[in-house]
């Protein structure tokens, strides 16, 4: 593992960033989102309080299931500011493949939640031929994924250890029942390889099934959030090496001449607004992104949590909602950030 992080810091280093320029909002009349926690809406909620795919699974704003940020998730903010159409599909708890980080075993990017897209815009014949047809334009459909968290994370792929279900993370309960952090008596069975061709797979069969705009966040530097701060070197490593990865993928991806695809760095965009808080953040409290809103102060006891919440006013001032979501304030900055990449109008 070591040699393979200095590998792809060099990589990172030597290779120019990929940054697209020029504004393709225009273009687009249709978004679909995939991800995890940072983006859904509903559905893991739904799917957990209903039957499955949950009572809420093509709602894509229901005002009584909050997000995982404390109330609305940014791709409502998007579009707001967009003025574009769109569906959610992400899940909170989701991975890219359930095969390669088992963790809540949750619909996973390319798995279930591609599955929803196909179940709702393709069209079969019945004849089994190729290619499948949309019944949105995939020309003028854009596709924006952006997981990672869960799979660096609790659980999953980055949790060294050999007793299954239990977390090297300090201070976090294991789950249960006991989940493996990735295949059984195997800590080397899945690598960060496999989690960015995963995510590049999965664009591949959004393109494929005849979507032809991509838009790649990646991921963010987890070691600045309160859950991951306290292992934040190889935090900040395994980003780091991922989101390395990532951005040759979408090069290699970028030479479909009939696609566009561009990487959004979601990590410096995050940066930023931690460096510069007063320039971001305007609740009634001072600008805060070392603390967080939502408090549980018994890790071991969920009841508990919401006990010593910031109040509405002061909400706007911190970064993040919990010990590893953003606040509500940075859904908003982000969804205005992805919204000026359309417009190639972004730095990142």
């Amino acid at each position: 593992m070591r040699t393979e992080l200095v590998y792809l810091a060099t990589i990172a280093i030597l290779w120019p960033k990929v940054y697209g320029s020029g504004s393709w909002r225009n273009n687009l009349q249709h978004v679909v989102f995939f991800g995890d926690s940072f983006t859904d809406q509903s559905r893991a909620h739904s799917i957990s309080n209903g039957t499955y795919p949950g009572r809420y699974y093509k709602t894509i704003y229901p005002p009584d299931d909050p997000a995982a940020e404390g109330r609305v998730s940014w791709p409502r903010y998007f579009g707001f500011y967009s003025d574009l159409p769109y569906e959610n599909y992400a899940v909170g708890g989701a991975v890219c493949s359930n095969d390669l980080t088992p963790g809540f075993n949750v619909p996973a990017v390319s798995g279930g939640q591609v599955a929803w897209f196909v179940e709702d815009h393709v069209l079969s014949n019945g004849t089994g031929h190729v290619p499948p047809k949309l019944d949105i334009p995939g020309a003028n459909t854009l596709a924006i994924l952006w997981v990672g968290t869960n799979d660096l994370g609790l659980h999953s792929l980055l949790a060294p250890n050999a007793t299954e279900g239990r977390t090297y993370w300090p201070n976090i309960p294991p789950l249960t029942p006991a989940v493996p952090p990735i295949a059984a008596g195997n800590d080397n069975a899945t690598t960060m390889l496999d989690l960015a061709d995963c995510q590049l797979g999965s664009l591949q069969k959004l393109y494929d099934y005849g979507v032809r705009n991509f838009l790649l966040l990646s991921t963010i530097p987890l070691h600045l959030t309160k859950l991951y701060s306290a292992v934040d070197d190889p935090m900040f490593q395994y980003a780091n090496a991922l989101n390395a990865l990532l951005q040759v993928g979408v090069r290699s991806f970028s030479q479909k001449r009939d696609a566009r695809i561009e990487y959004f760095d979601t990590y410096r965009f995050f940066e930023e607004i931690y460096l510069n808080p007063d320039q971001y953040f305007n609740g009634t409290a001072p600008a805060n992104v070392t603390g967080h809103c939502h408090q549980c102060p018994n890790a071991t006891d969920w009841r508990y949590c919401g006990v010593g919440d910031c109040s509405w006013e002061e909400r706007d001032s911190y970064m993040w909602w919990d010990e590893l979501h953003p606040s509500e304030q940075t859904g908003r900055l982000l969804a205005r950030e992805i919204v000026n990449k359309l417009e190639g109008r972004s730095k990142y």
